[in-house]
């Protein structure tokens, strides 16, 4: 008995210090907690339960909804469609603004947020107004779409989530390299924009994406830049030529103005459109998109290139991939 005893007053020790431990007057209530998010411009203390999120972009927003954090609102920024219409779908207050990048300070503000997320596409004025005021990090932009995710997994906790996107988007980027191996292909990405002919470069995510799977580039696309694109000068049209050219369409990109000026080069009259949008962003669903579009280029069934006409549909198969 004496056994017994000492054991029970053990374990009664035990569960009174556990019980202190977690009392409820002790505990830190999630609203006040928050998780520290190292970023380009410097360190954001980042509620771990935020009540009211903004997002001043559709890219930073996607983002969020991969690994199940729906915005309570959303700018559109960029001008993204295909963003927009998705994250209404799943919940967010949308408010249309200029693509111009991010709005007016004051509207962000407006919406009384305890977060606000942004793309950085290099430019500090609106984290520089209001990092004062309440947490913003900004989230990447040009980066690699596995290292976008695992910036936004850390930030919410949500590893779980992301893990299950990586697994399933390499699986369709190992399919689409397997594809590639059998049949060889270069390819070429032309825009205009902002009244600027110009091509992806190295670091953008059409870009990146092709050089993984193996397929080739004209040299400008594949050189290094500190910026997604550059624009092209028309004695450097010829050199753009390969097996499949696309065209960025829709949203803020303008095919017609493309083929405007490059068809006496030549290179454009069996040019493809594609969503410009999508094939420049690095958040899983673009990812998935991207590399859907390369498939169907290759194997040129052109019947399942997205559109904006189509991208609920594919949001659809993309949910579906992830179950």
């Amino acid at each position: 008995m004496k056994h017994t005893i000492r054991l029970s007053t053990i374990a009664l020790t035990l569960a009174f210090a556990a019980g202190c431990a977690a009392s409820p007057a002790d505990e830190v209530p999630n609203e006040t907690r928050t998780r520290t998010v190292t970023h380009e411009l410097g360190v954001t203390e980042v509620p771990v339960d935020p009540e009211r999120i903004v997002a001043t972009d559709e890219y930073a927003a996607m983002s969020l909804l991969a690994v199940g954090i729906v915005p309570d609102v959303v700018f559109t920024g960029f001008g993204s469609a295909i963003g927009g219409t998705v994250l209404r779908n799943a919940g967010a207050q949308v408010i249309d603004v200029p693509p111009v990048g991010a709005p007016p300070t004051e509207e962000i503000l407006a919406e009384q947020p305890d977060l606000v997320v942004g793309s950085d596409y290099g430019d500090p004025t609106v984290y520089e107004a209001i990092s004062d005021t309440v947490a913003m990090v900004p989230m990447p932009y040009a980066s690699p779409w596995k290292e976008s995710l695992e910036f936004t997994a850390t930030m919410f906790d949500r590893h779980d989530e992301a893990a299950r996107l990586r697994t399933m988007l390499d699986t369709e980027i190992d399919s689409l390299r397997s594809t590639v191996t059998t049949d060889p292909t270069s390819l070429s990405v032309l825009m205009y924009s902002s009244d600027i002919l110009a091509v992806a470069t190295g670091i953008s995510p059409s870009s990146s994406m092709a050089a993984r799977v193996g397929i080739t580039a004209p040299t400008l696309q594949t050189a290094a830049s500190a910026a997604p694109w550059t624009a092209l000068s028309p004695e450097l049209l010829p050199e753009q030529a390969a097996d499949v050219v696309v065209v960025f369409d829709e949203g803020v990109y303008s095919a017609d103005r493309v083929r405007g000026v490059t068809e006496s080069a030549g290179i454009t009259g069996n040019a493809v459109n594609v969503n410009g949008e999508m094939w420049f962003a690095n958040h899983p669903f673009a990812t998935y998109w991207l590399v859907r579009d390369l498939r169907a280029l290759i194997a040129g069934d052109t019947s399942d290139i997205g559109t904006e006409d189509t991208a609920a549909d594919r949001y659809t198969d993309f949910q579906a991939e992830l179950r």
